[in-house]
């Protein structure tokens, strides 16, 4: 994030975007462990303050043991942000809440199995409502749109500490 506002500081000024759309990567934890995103973020400026934006996510939790009983959430998250911002230069800076839906699929497996192994209880799908904050910066030198935030969100009873990083493109 601070590699970021430096560029920003270097870069010429230009005018205030109407919207930018970000391909975004995310890793981060919760409560089953280690968590990845991959997907597409973007906003629309409605006033030199407020934007509506939204997010499509897809990724995994897992607690990540080898050796014994592990559980995994697959996740694809439809997500409606409602965002304030603070432009300066060519940095806007963001907080946020976002409200949506998500196709979640639990799964656990049974670990390393030398001899005689329990078959893993079959999968649970589930739809669940999608909860988030968020903070960060949306840098752009002319067209070009980097994006840093830090977002918490909670899926149904799951939740997610994630650090995401944008590039995409802004007009």
């Amino acid at each position: 994030m601070v590699a970021l506002l430096l560029l920003a500081t270097a870069l010429e000024t230009d005018p205030r975007p109407l919207w930018s759309v970000r391909a975004l990567g995310s890793l981060g934890g919760g409560d089953l462990g280690i968590s990845g995103y991959y997907g597409v973020e973007g906003e629309r400026w409605l006033s030199e303050r407020f934007a509506v934006g939204g997010r499509v996510l897809r990724g995994e939790q897992s607690t990540l043991t080898y050796v014994g009983p592990s559980r995994i959430r697959d996740a694809t998250l439809m997500e409606a942000n409602f965002i304030a911002g603070m432009h300066s230069d060519s940095r806007t800076f963001v907080l946020g809440a976002g409200l949506g839906s998500a196709w979640v699929e639990e799964r656990s497996t049974p670990g390393l199995c030398i001899s005689i192994c329990s078959e893993p209880p079959p999968p649970r799908q589930s739809s669940r409502l999608v909860a988030s904050l968020l903070a960060g910066v949306i840098v752009r030198v002319r067209h070009f749109a980097l994006s840093a935030t830090v977002r918490t969100q909670v899926v149904g009873a799951g939740w997610d500490l994630l650090g995401t990083l944008g590039v995409g493109v802004a007009f």
